[in-house]
């Protein structure tokens, strides 16, 4: 698979990176995202993100603000109430289905070469509670695999606002890498799943 470094607000990230991202609002997460996204379109990768419905308007022309000479396709948004809570519940099984199926399509089917990912998990905070967080977690474990699997970064988006520790916790613990306080880190809470 081929290597390639990135960049996250200046910071160096490659290829197969699973980082979980900390922010506070929206504004503080859109000074992450967009030019992590921007920069990919720009590059010619495959760029997607998941949110909220109502985000995608504005996110997608913050992100294609002034890339005229562009291909607008490499920008894929999607709902998360259409992915992860498809048919009202989340499911780790349906999901990596998801992005194995996003995958082959992207890399295979397409013939692209690089990818970004970027996922805002704020869908998640009503639904991920009590015996679910560790399905959950699961599926985050199953995800740094999958992400590996591919030439592209995926991001995971937690607001600091409407998580506590209860999902921060076993988060850091299953995502190899962290952004935090403008800093992308080695996480050293990680645990590769290849090594248990």
């Amino acid at each position: 698979m081929p290597t390639r470094s990135i960049t996250i607000n200046g910071l160096q990230a490659g290829t197969g990176d699973h980082i979980c991202a900390f922010y506070r609002g929206r504004e503080e997460r859109d000074k992450l995202v967009v030019p992590f996204l921007r920069e990919g379109v720009q590059a010619g990768d495959v760029c997607l993100c998941i949110t909220g419905a109502a985000d995608h308007r504005r996110l997608e022309r913050s992100v294609l603000e002034g890339c005229d000479d562009v291909d607008p396709g490499l920008l894929q948004m999607e709902d998360a109430e259409d992915t992860y809570l498809h048919d009202g519940t989340f499911s780790a099984g349906r999901m990596l289905t998801y992005w194995q199926d996003w995958g082959h399509d992207t890399f295979s089917a397409k013939k692209k070469s690089f990818a970004r990912a970027a996922t805002d998990m704020s869908w998640a905070q009503t639904v991920i509670t009590g015996p679910l967080i560790d399905d959950f977690m699961g599926y985050e474990v199953q995800a740094t695999r999958y992400a590996r699997a591919y030439p592209q970064v995926a991001i995971c988006l937690y607001d600091l606002d409407r998580f506590r520790g209860n999902v921060i916790i076993p988060v850091l613990k299953v995502h190899p890498k962290v952004f935090f306080g403008g800093m992308l880190l080695e996480n050293p809470y990680y645990v590769d799943p290849d090594d248990l």
